[in-house]
């Protein structure tokens, strides 16, 4: 009986080793160079790899009203370009007691940004708001008619970089009233005398307040000296131009806001193509341009859904940065991302462009339209895969 399974053992042993070796040729003949009949079917014959250029079919130079950033409060005037700011401030009626005088009372700003230099006249008068207001939807249309026309206080100096914080004096009395009724929202109106836009300050963090201040000093019949300090909680600018005539080309004004609409209906992609690049380029003509060195050097493009005002249904935002080659200046972004888009599943209708810093600064790109040269023209250099049917 012994004997019998060890026999049996042996054979069971000798079948494994035969299998083993059966299954290990397998896997050997499988990772050779040529492959089996399964593999070849796989491999298709060619992959087609395409390039083109899509050249410009329509542009224009749409005009958007916006309400600017609260991290940036733009006022002023320079040339033809005007900003206001707007800045809510909130009293407590029951805090104005019985005996309180008014000594004084403060309005300060901290500068962050400048249009178009770093020196110039800043003018302006703060107005009280006399009507409602939403930061979502105030523009400069909304302006007629929204502010008193008395002045709480001004301001008229040259100022320089030194300069970093602006401080005017309010008008007592309507200080006072503002205290009783409960809040205020300040309207800077610029003066004609000013020749420069400033931004100021409206950041609030864990390691710094530099919004909008009012510090009103008082005093009663047992104190003489008392502080009340309220920092502005909402706040929004809004700025206008005026391009009479207006210039060649497509304009991209921040702060205002003028942005444009690019076709490119050529596209000539197969619907099953893949994108591996879709490189879109406009030259800036630097001359008609307005920046500084605040501006912030780049360009949002953006898939457009809908070719009716506002023009706010937009997809695929994608950044566009600077480049100069041989003195001339371009931005260029690969939208790949938007192209495929258009061939696949939406309807091409076409780019919007607007300013990275649309709603913080005052920067001005004039961009070659497709009138210009070839060479400066927009374009979109697409190269794209497709497999064979």
């Amino acid at each position: 009986m012994i004997n019998i399974q060890r026999g049996s053992t042996l054979i069971s042993q000798l079948v494994l080793l035969a299998v083993t070796a059966f299954l290990l040729a397998g896997t050997l003949s499988s990772c050779s160079d040529e492959p089996n009949a399964t593999g070849v079917s796989l491999i298709p014959d060619t992959l087609h790899i395409g390039t083109l250029i899509a050249p410009l079919t329509g542009d224009t130079t749409v005009r958007t009203r916006i309400g600017g950033n609260a991290a940036n409060l733009l006022t002023g005037k320079s040339g033809t370009y005007e900003a206001r700011s707007l800045m809510e401030f909130l009293f407590t009626p029951s805090d104005l007691v019985s005996g309180i005088v008014i000594d004084s009372a403060v309005l300060t700003l901290k500068v962050l940004y400048r249009f178009p230099d770093s020196t110039g006249d800043l003018g302006f008068e703060a107005h009280a708001m006399t009507r409602t207001w939403d930061a979502k939807t105030f523009n400069w249309d909304s302006l007629p008619g929204s502010a008193s026309a008395t002045s709480a206080g001004s301001f008229l100096k040259t100022i320089t970089s030194a300069d970093t914080l602006i401080r005017v004096q309010l008008d007592t009395a309507q200080i006072r009233t503002w205290w009783q009724t409960g809040n205020v929202t300040l309207q800077l109106v610029p003066s004609p005398a000013s020749g420069i836009i400033a931004g100021f300050s409206n950041i609030l963090s864990t390691v710094e307040d530099t919004r909008p201040d009012i510090l009103i000093s008082y005093h009663n019949a047992t104190v003489d000296s008392l502080k009340l300090e309220r920092r502005s909680p909402r706040v929004v600018f809004v700025a206008t131009d005026d391009l009479l005539p207006v210039p060649a080309g497509l304009t991209l004004q921040a702060g205002v806001a003028r942005r444009a609409l690019l076709r490119f209906d050529s596209l000539s992609v197969p619907p099953l193509a893949s994108i591996t690049s879709a490189v879109f380029e406009v030259a800036v003509d630097g001359a008609n341009s307005i920046t500084n060195g605040f501006t912030r050097d780049s360009l949002y493009v953006y898939l457009l859904r809908k070719t009716t005002a506002p023009y706010d249904s937009l997809a695929v935002q994608i950044v566009c940065t600077p480049v100069t080659e041989g003195g001339q200046k371009y931005f260029r972004g690969d939208i790949r991302a938007i192209v495929q888009q258009w061939i696949s599943r939406e309807p091409n209708k076409g780019l919007l462009l607007r300013t990275l810093g649309d709603f913080t600064t005052m920067d001005k790109f004039t961009l070659y339209d497709g009138t210009a040269s070839a060479a400066l023209q927009p374009k979109i250099k697409i190269t794209y895969t497709l497999l064979p049917p």
